[in-house]
C-alpha cells in the first residue's frame, strides 16, 4: 500500500458491473480509462489535508501524451457532466490521482477534488469525454459494495522484454578530447578504432576486487589516473507495437552518469550542470550502493524507441581521476501492459500500476463471523464469512 511518504502524481452485490475491458488494439493517440479506485479510505494514504478521503485513479492507456482538459467525473448516471477535470496531461501509462472527497478542487497544480464521494455500498460511477456524453469508462448499473481499504478496478499484467544487460555488446571509449561533443549517443554513429568492441555490459575497473563480479569491459588502463569520463554505447533491437508499455532503467554506477536514448538524454545523477568530454561527477557514490541497482522509470521517453536499431548511450563519471575503482553496469527493460477484468485488490496501489497486487488470485474473505459471544475452551464453533474473487 501507498503510505504518505511515498505519493503518486496529483493534478502531486447479485448486480453485474459493467466496464469496457482493453484489448490489444492500435491506438493512435491518447486513451483514459478509470482503473483503481477506493470507496471506503481509512489508511495512511491521506490527501493535503490530512484527510483520508476516497479517491480515483484515471490512466492514460493509449500510446501518446493527452490532456484530461474538459473531460468529467461523475457518479450519477442522470448527470454525466458533474465534475469537470481541468487541463492535465498525461503521458502514455502516467497515472493520476483525484481524491472523491466532495471538496471541489481543481486548480491543475495541486491536488484534484471532486464535488462528490464515493459511496462504499456501491453507486454508477463514470469517466466521461470532453463531449459531454462519450463514455471513456462506466460502472454501471453500479460498482459491487466496496470494503475498508480494499480497492477496485483493472487487473494488469506485464510481458517484459529485456533490451540490455550484461549480455549486450557494448562499445567503449575514454575520450582524449571533447572532438565528438554528443554525436556518439546517436543511432547513427559509427566508432572509430579508437573504440573498445566485441565485450559486454558491465563497465568499469577495480584496483580491488569489489565491482569485478560486475565488469566485462574493463577500462582501467586508459581511464585510471588519465581521465574522469567513460563514453558507453549499447545497441540494441525492439519492434515498437501499439500495447501501452513501460520503460526502466537499473542501473549500478560509480561515481555518476548520463544515460541518453538515442541521442536525448532521458537520465543523470551526480552529474555537472555543464557537462563535457573530462567532467567528473559532482559526488562520490559508495562502493556499497554503486553495486545495488537503482531503478529509475524512463517511461515518459518510451516515444523515442523505434522500430529496429536503438542504442542507449551512458556518460560515465568518476569522482576523480586516481579513484580506485569506476563502474557503469546498466539493464534497460520494456514492459508491455495488458489490462484485464475488474476485480478486488488487498494491496490498493494509487498512482502506481495494479500488476503486483493482480498477482494475488486468493479469494478476498470479507463479512467474517462466529455467532457472537465468547466461545468456552474445547467448544466447535462455525465461522461463516463470504468469499469474493480478486
Amino acid at each position: 500500500m501507498t503510505s504518505a511518504t511515498s505519493r503518486p502524481r496529483f493534478r502531486s452485490s447479485s448486480r453485474k458491473s459493467r466496464f469496457e475491458h482493453l484489448e490489444k488494439r492500435v491506438l493512435l493517440a491518447a486513451d483514459f480509462r478509470i482503473t483503481e479506485f477506493l470507496a471506503s479510505n481509512n489508511s495512511s494514504f491521506v490527501d493535503e489535508d490530512g484527510e483520508d478521503s476516497d479517491w480515483i485513479e484515471v490512466t492514460n492507456v493509449g500510446d501518446a501524451v493527452g490532456s484530461l482538459n474538459g473531460w468529467y467525473l461523475t457518479d450519477n448516471q442522470g448527470n454525466l457532466t458533474k465534475w469537470q477535470i481541468p487541463d492535465v496531461s498525461l503521458q502514455p501509462l502516467e497515472r493520476i490521482v483525484i481524491w472523491a472527497s466532495d471538496k471541489d478542487r481543481t486548480n491543475p497544480f495541486a491536488q484534484l477534488h471532486t464535488n462528490f464521494r464515493l459511496s462504499a455500498g456501491g453507486e454508477y460511477l463514470a469517466l466521461v469525454e470532453s463531449d459531454g456524453f462519450t463514455l471513456a469508462s462506466e460502472f454501471s448499473p453500479e460498482y459491487p459494495p466496496q470494503f475498508t481499504d480494499v480497492s477496485y478496478g483493472l487487473s494488469e499484467t506485464a510481458t517484459t522484454t529485456t533490451l540490455v544487460d550484461d549480455t549486450t555488446l557494448v562499445e567503449a571509449l575514454v575520450p582524449t578530447n571533447g572532438v565528438l561533443g554528443t554525436t556518439w549517443t546517436a543511432i547513427g554513429f559509427t566508432p572509430g578504432g579508437a573504440w573498445t568492441s566485441g565485450t559486454t555490459m558491465g563497465v568499469g575497473y577495480d584496483n580491488n576486487s569489489d565491482y569485478l563480479p560486475f565488469i566485462n569491459t574493463d577500462v582501467g588502463t586508459e581511464m585510471y589516473s588519465e581521465n574522469t569520463s567513460a563514453y558507453i554505447r549499447a545497441p540494441f533491437t525492439h519492434t515498437v507495437t501499439s500495447t501501452p508499455g513501460s520503460l526502466t532503467l537499473r542501473i549500478k554506477y560509480d561515481d555518476g552518469f548520463v544515460a541518453y536514448l538515442n541521442g536525448q538524454e532521458v537520465a543523470s545523477r551526480n552529474a555537472p550542470g555543464s557537462l563535457d568530454w573530462e567532467s567528473s561527477a559532482t559526488s562520490s557514490h559508495s562502493d556499497s550502493s554503486a553495486v545495488i541497482d537503482e531503478v529509475i522509470d524512463l517511461s515518459s521517453f518510451s516515444s523515442l524507441l523505434v522500430n529496429g536499431t536503438n542504442v542507449l548511450a551512458i556518460h560515465g563519471l568518476n569522482v576523480t581521476q586516481n579513484s580506485s575503482d569506476f563502474l557503469i553496469d546498466a539493464d534497460l527493460d520494456w514492459s508491455e501492459i495488458t489490462f484485464g477484468s475488474n476485480r478486488f485488490f488487498v494491496e490498493p496501489s494509487p498512482g502506481s500500476n495494479n500488476v503486483q497486487a493482480s498477482l494475488a488470485t486468493a479469494p478476498f474473505l470479507a463479512e467474517l463471523s462466529h455467532g457472537g459471544g465468547m466461545p468456552a475452551d474445547n467448544t466447535n464453533i462455525v465461522i461463516t464469512t463470504k468469499a469474493l474473487p480478486q
